[in-house]
């Protein structure tokens, strides 16, 4: 590796800069100008050469190589003081007798940030910093010794990772090499020469949109300044400035690409030039001296932000001093400056920027100060008012709450930026010339209303469904006609319904005794003189916030929160009351909106009757004579198929459900001889029946599984053999059985049988 040669001219020529003065605190005429905001030392920075910078958003990303690691300092765009770094890695950088190295920065395109250094005892390495802070593993690249110490990195907008560097020996002289990763740093390209020019010192890469990237550099015998343009595969070297040895000796240029595409190049000329050029196409760009100066050293920096400001700064000695100078052009308009920023260090070199926009346009310079027998990093923080900022308002919907149930929503807008002074909206997509839902001409555009908040309707047809995520998506454009380059949204739930369940809770268990009845039936009936409310939440996005219920008289049951998922209230009825379909009672549940709903239910009161001769059929359905019951199945099976004909009458629930039984009660036991009636309904019987709801109740003989055991309490793996009887009772909506059961034959259960078994998945653990 070559150490930086200064390369003096040939004639030295002491040019006037016409100083426009000192950048802090300018005023009055001055405003329009660049402001220098701060001026720091990176904390940790000894000894790094070619400290670099990119921008993400408005966070500022810092690297150098300082005592032998690779480091990354962080900071927001208007800060102006900043932390201490991030160690990266291992760079060593005197390997080759030498001491100097770099660490390069770029931005990519998902926020990330990704960085490149040289670590010259092992080989080149690269690692991303992710959005939230953490930090990916280290990627080698190059495993190699003795490599020289600079390398610059570079993320195109299609995720494709550049990394070029200077190989020392390459076909016999230094050249300028690079890799390509194209799976986000997990693997890299053979190494590939950038140019055949003969290297010297840093390449620097930009890049733009649409996958653009160029990389600048000059060669080490003064050929000139060269732009190495990449058309997707490689790259293809075009001279931006032809140079020659003396006082046209061409070094150390940076690139920039605008959001169109354009390539730009600044560069110093020993004769003391500060230069640029933008390229016109293929070959072709177009030189323009910035300045002349006195002695400027090393690289000349130069970048432009999102909006195509371009910011240029650079190192020379025309106060006598080596200070930093710096340049602004908005966009469209003319250069400004050079900017004197003294009193900066003893000896200053290789200036380097990059830019971001958010309420001006703002620059980022580092350059190497040498002060004493010592290096470090200076940062400097340059504002500059721009009138092509991006016009920028991001919506805030009803204060940002969650949710909404008026079909006009209240819209304030945060982050407001670039003067917007038309606003155009669409629900659910982004607008378009041709579609919004602000307006139907004029491209969408309405008036945009700075110091108010805007009222904007919810069209009608996203009202008709509950709970509806739904994005407001708004664009804002300047007096200029400048749109904004991105399209911010906010979302919100439309909720102008109650979603909530009310019903009579269910009679829950499986088994249940002759004395209990069963605990089974249609929902709303009950052989009690009460039921009970079931109130639930249905997903109400607003979530619910009272329940109340009255009676059929009006009268107040109850009014309370709503604290739960699920509430459950009991709710009694006179003992008065007749058989049948009972009065509403009407339950009122209300959102944390406002919304509210109101649902009636009405109880069908079904007892049994005590003296079941004289009930009518009234408590319990009525099992005629003539009924049949046949267990098919395998002795060696547990599991038996029911096969159920009988005719039976229920009058309450016939005229409430309009079938003449709910479902069947069954029961198994072991035994020789068949229990008779009056056992199976003895206030004394222990037998487990279970309810079993048959759908298709009155339409003829149906069938059901039932496992022989279910009413042992036994789990039939082992001792259940033997013989079995199975008995059918039939049961109505409250759960009230026939006092008439249906019997079968004697049922076997033969040795070795085969017991029932569930599968469940394993979980490891």
């Amino acid at each position: 590796m070559r150490i930086q040669r200064t390369l003096k001219p040939m004639v030295a020529s002491v040019v006037c800069l016409g100083l426009l003065g000192a950048l802090v605190g300018s005023v009055g005429a001055q405003a329009a100008n660049p402001k220098l905001l701060a001026s720091v030392i990176l904390s940790g920075s000894n000894n790094a050469k070619y400290p670099n910078s990119a921008t993400a958003g408005s966070t500022v990303y810092l690297g150098g190589s300082a005592d032998d690691t690779s480091r990354l300092w962080v900071k927001q765009d208007v800060a102006t003081t900043i932390g201490e770094p991030t160690i990266l890695g291992p760079a060593n950088d005197q390997a080759r007798g030498e001491r100097f190295a770099n660490t390069a920065v770029a931005a990519a395109p998902d926020g990330s940030v990704w960085t490149a250094w040289i670590d010259q005892f092992s080989g080149v390495y690269a690692r991303q910093r992710l959005t939230n802070g953490t930090l990916g593993p280290v990627r080698t690249i190059r495993a190699d010794r003795d490599l020289n110490a600079f390398v610059d990195i570079g993320v195109l907008s299609d995720g494709t990772i550049l990394v070029v560097y200077d190989d020392p020996s390459l076909n016999g002289a230094a050249r300028f090499v690079y890799s390509v990763s194209r799976d986000n740093g997990a693997s890299w390209s053979d190494i590939q020469t950038l140019s055949d020019n003969e290297a010297f010192e840093v390449a620097a890469i930009a890049t733009g949109p649409n996958g653009s990237a160029a990389v600048a550099h000059y060669d080490y015998n003064g050929t000139g300044i060269y732009a190495a343009i990449w058309n997707g595969s490689g790259f293809v070297v075009e001279r931006v400035a032809a140079g020659s040895k003396g006082e046209n000796f061409l070094a150390n240029p940076t690139a920039a690409i605008d959001s169109n595409g354009v390539v730009y190049v600044a560069w110093r000329s020993v004769s003391g030039r500060v230069q640029y050029a933008e390229r016109k196409g293929p070959n072709n760009y177009g030189v323009a001296t910035l300045a002349n100066v006195v002695d400027p050293t090393g690289t000349v920096g130069i970048a432009v932000d999102a909006v195509g400001n371009l910011h240029v700064g650079w190192v020379s000695r025309d106060s006598g001093n080596r200070d930093a100078y710096y340049m602004f052009k908005p966009r469209g308009g003319d250069w400004k400056g050079p900017f004197f920023t003294p009193g900066q260090g003893t000896y200053l070199a290789n200036a380097y920027l990059s830019t971001n926009l958010t309420d001006q346009s703002y620059a980022h310079m580092t350059f190497e100060r040498f002060e004493g027998s010592g290096m470090d990093t200076r940062y400097l923080l340059f504002a500059s008012p721009s009138d092509g900022i991006s016009p920028n308002a991001a919506p805030v919907i009803e204060g940002d709450l969650p949710t909404s149930k008026e079909p006009t929503v209240t819209v304030d807008f945060k982050n407001v930026s670039g003067s917007p002074r038309d606003i155009r909206w669409k629900w659910n997509a982004p607008p378009t010339d041709a579609n919004s839902d602000s307006a139907t001409t004029g491209q969408g555009f309405v008036a945009y209303e700075a110091d108010n908040s805007m009222e904007i309707p919810i069209p009608a047809a996203l009202q008709t469904a509950n709970c509806t995520p739904l994005t407001l998506f708004v664009q804002t454009r300047s007096a200029t006609g400048q749109l904004d380059t991105t399209v911010e949204a906010d979302a919100i739930t439309f909720d102008n319904a109650v979603q909530a369940s009310v019903g009579i809770s269910p009679k829950t268990g499986r088994l249940s005794t002759w004395q209990q009845g069963a605990f089974g039936g249609a929902d709303g009936h009950t052989r009690d003189h009460s039921f009970e409310l079931a109130i639930g939440d249905r997903g109400d996005c607003s979530g619910l916030n009272t329940v109340a219920a009255t009676s059929s008289t009006g009268a107040p049951i109850f009014n309370e929160q709503y604290l739960g998922k699920q509430i459950v209230k009991a709710v009694t009825f006179p003992l008065t009351a007749a058989l049948g379909l009972q009065p509403a009672t009407t339950v009122t549940v209300a959102d944390k909106l406002g919304s509210s709903a109101s649902f009636e239910v009405k109880p069908v009161f079904d007892p049994r009757h005590p003296n079941e001769a004289v009930q009518d059929n009234a408590g319990a359905p009525l099992l005629n004579a003539g009924g049949t019951l046949t267990v098919a199945g395998d002795n060696l099976q547990l599991l038996r198929t029911l096969t159920i004909s009988a005719t039976v009458l229920d009058r309450v629930y016939s005229e409430t459900a309009g079938k003449p039984y709910w479902g069947v009660w069954v029961a198994a036991i072991r035994g020789d001889v068949p229990l008779t009636e009056a056992a199976l309904n003895s206030d004394e019987s222990t037998l487990q029946w279970s309810p079993i709801a048959v759908p298709n109740a009155g339409s003829g003989s149906f069938s059901v599984p039932y496992a022989l055991t279910t009413s042992t309490g036994s789990s039939g793996l082992t001792g259940a053999e033997g013989s079995y009887y199975v008995y059918v009772k039939f049961l109505d909506g409250a759960g009230n059985a026939s006092t008439g059961t249906l019997v079968s034959g004697k049922v076997t259960l033969a040795p070795g049988y085969t017991p029932i078994k569930s599968y469940v998945p394993v979980i490891n653990r």
